[in-house]
């Protein structure tokens, strides 16, 4: 695959989780789960996930594609910079600095999202019904929101756990208050929480 084909389904890919996301709010936030409308919906929302899902398939098995070296530019300045961290990171090649950096960042990126797992505020009402489920919950220090997560969920660093708040989503049903679950978290397991606190 040459590169403007795989940028193509890269954008394609984009385009598809953005309209996800927002036809998951609509469908999980503003209908009745009961409805024609809502059946309909989902439907539709499958088809797109298993279509991002397959070019999600093929952007994965192209890890190497081949790219027009001539196109790629790069100041002399920052040419330099990378070569002055070279040196002082001990390093053997420049792919390794650059490998380094892009380590540094995503590292960086997700230490940012992480809050700590704080589940001291959660009422007792909650907990009890909880007992027993693969679900636990705690609250987000940042806004007060219950955040419900299962062990998968969880990162550890520094011997303290957290969870990655940019891998959650706002999520309610017909009569219940609105909770973030996890983007890994299925509908069923979705439904199997309302329905434990509808019990």
């Amino acid at each position: 695959m040459d590169l403007y084909e795989f940028e193509k389904k890269k954008i394609e890919y984009s385009l598809n989780l953005d309209m996800i996301n927002k036809l998951s709010d609509v469908l999980y936030l503003k209908l009745n789960s009961r409805s024609k409308s809502y059946i309909e919906l989902e439907t539709l929302l499958l088809e797109l996930q298993k279509k991002n899902n397959t070019l999600n398939s093929i952007i994965q098995k192209e890890p190497d594609v081949k790219m027009n070296i001539s196109t790629m530019k790069i100041k002399t300045n920052t040419l330099n910079e990378i070569k002055l961290l070279n040196n002082d990171l001990k390093l053997e090649y420049i792919h390794e600095v650059i490998d380094y950096l892009i380590r540094y960042y995503k590292e960086h990126s997700i230490f940012k999202n992480l809050i700590p797992i704080e589940n001291h505020q959660v009422p007792k009402y909650l907990k009890e019904k909880l007992i027993n489920s693969e679900f636990n919950i705690c609250i987000n220090p940042r806004n007060n929101k219950k955040i419900v997560y299962t062990i998968e969920d969880i990162i550890i660093k520094e011997d303290k756990e957290y969870l990655d708040i940019a891998n959650f989503k706002n999520y309610g049903k017909d009569n219940c208050e609105i909770f973030l679950f996890s983007l890994n978290c299925k509908l069923r397991q979705i439904e199997s929480f309302f329905d434990l606190l509808t019990k």
